[in-house]
């Protein structure tokens, strides 16, 4: 998590504030040298929609070249990555309606940001919600997001060792 942050900024500018790219690269050292020494390899990356500047670790929809088109290939890859990116954003709408606070804070923060200046107690309010809510996550053994994506959740305690 990054923050807090101006409601009132983008996504790009987010992605470019917390430096994401950079941070995912430096928990991947091995990546680094690999692309220094043009090899190719496998690395993990985030997704972003097609605002988003292509990256080490930052992933696209992929974009027909001009007066070009995309393959069979990447059209597919295009498809089932946009499947994806839909119960990525049900946690949101999951942490909304389990804490109701946020419900007032939602309608609210960005009509009470003004340029860069925050109020922390709501963005430190919405961590600890995050944490709560990995929490419970992971002591019911999953919720809808990981059912999806086939992937079992941590138990509560390796959750907790990690932090």
């Amino acid at each position: 998590m990054y923050g807090p942050c101006s409601a009132r900024e983008n996504d790009i500018w987010y992605c470019n504030a917390s430096d994401i790219n950079d941070y995912m690269m430096y928990l991947q050292p091995q990546v680094t040298q690999d692309l220094a020494n043009g090899i190719g390899t496998k690395y993990f990356s985030t997704y972003g929609d097609r605002i988003y500047v292509q990256q080490e670790c930052i992933s696209r929809a992929h974009k027909a070249p001009v007066g070009g088109a995309l393959t069979q290939h990447q059209l597919d890859e295009n498809d089932a990555m946009k499947g994806c990116r839909e119960p990525v954003e049900w946690t949101f709408g999951a942490l909304v309606n389990m804490f109701g606070i946020f419900q007032t804070y939602m309608i609210h923060w960005k009509l009470l940001s003004k340029g860069r200046q925050n109020n922390d107690i709501p963005f430190k309010q919405y961590m600890v919600c995050c944490l709560l809510y990995n929490c419970r996550v992971c002591a019911s053994g999953g919720n809808n997001v990981s059912v999806f994506f086939d992937s079992k959740p941590p138990t509560l305690d390796e959750y907790l060792a990690f932090l």
